[in-house]
């Protein structure tokens, strides 16, 4: 276990920037499809106490939040903090395009509602699940208050190497395997308990998932939803390469030919003595400038 708190069930999706799309589904309102902003999505995966309110829908409509995926996944847990009580059925999906069109199937008769929002809920709160090849999950409420306001949805899963071939994995930094494909890898960059004016390393690789394009370009970085208010955790984070030693905020890998590693990557927390206390979040990014 990573410090104080329980390891998380898997990988958490970055929904706000991997191409997934999010909807509310209002069938009380003749079963209408509205899709949420990246701003919304954002404000849904961070770790604030922000409300998405959807005005007009009112405590008597049924609605569900709905998630999209660009590709079928494999989940393995979820944590959902709504402003007002009152939680139905947990449905998914293998072929939805809006979260309102396809099939659905019932996973659970009733979700967990962990709101409103609390960081140690969030961090230790979530609720496991195991269902492979899935397409949307649909959280289906009938609210007690005045509207539907959610804030915060983090999903946790993995992407199948065949279903999403052409992107970057994080990767092992010495065994040829993946850092994103099961339960045990969610907790793998977790620093756990981490005093001021501390520091550590862990190591990881790039991997070029497709089999016929290039990346090029890629660069690595940290990145946070929720900021810091006095000393950012990118500041805080900083990257080094064999062939280019120097900490850096980000680092440049060059091109990664198709099925092709990285050097190995190594990563400072480097938290000042004015590091903001509590729980806090951070994700590594690995980006290509084009793929050809």
């Amino acid at each position: 276990m990573a410090g104080l708190y329980s390891d998380a069930p898997g990988p958490r999706f970055a929904y706000d920037r991997d191409g997934s799309t999010a909807t509310v589904v209002n069938f009380s309102l003749g079963s209408v499809a509205y899709e949420l902003s990246g701003a919304d999505r954002v404000a849904l995966n961070d770790e604030t106490t922000s409300v998405l309110q959807n005005t007009g829908v009112s405590k008597d409509h049924t609605i569900a939040l709905a998630v999209i995926f660009p590709e079928l996944r494999d989940m393995l847990g979820y944590f959902v903090a709504q402003f007002d009580s009152g939680t139905g059925a947990l449905e998914k999906s293998v072929d939805t395009t809006n979260g309102l069109d396809g099939s659905w199937v019932e996973i659970s008769s009733a979700w967990v509602d962990n709101g409103p929002f609390d960081k140690e809920e969030a961090r230790d709160a979530f609720t496991a699940i195991t269902d492979a090849g899935v397409k949307a999950l649909r959280f289906v409420g009938l609210p007690t208050g005045s509207q539907h306001r959610w804030q915060g949805l983090h999903l946790y899963g993995t992407i199948p190497a065949a279903q999403s071939p052409d992107r970057l994995r994080l990767w092992d930094p010495s065994a040829d395997e993946p850092l994103d494909d099961n339960a045990t890898d969610g907790p793998y960059f977790d620093w756990g308990d981490t005093p001021r004016s501390s520091s550590a390393d862990n190591t990881f690789r790039v991997k070029n998932n497709s089999s016929t394009l290039t990346a090029n370009s890629v660069t690595v970085a940290i990145e946070s939803l929720t900021a810091a208010p006095t000393d950012s955790l990118e500041s805080q984070h900083t990257f080094s390469t064999p062939s280019n030693p120097t900490f850096t905020a980000t680092k440049a890998l060059g091109n990664l030919s198709p099925g092709a590693l990285s050097e190995v990557i190594t990563v400072r927390r480097n938290l000042t003595a004015t590091a903001d206390l509590g729980l806090w979040w951070a994700r590594i990014t690995a980006e290509a400038a084009s793929w050809a």
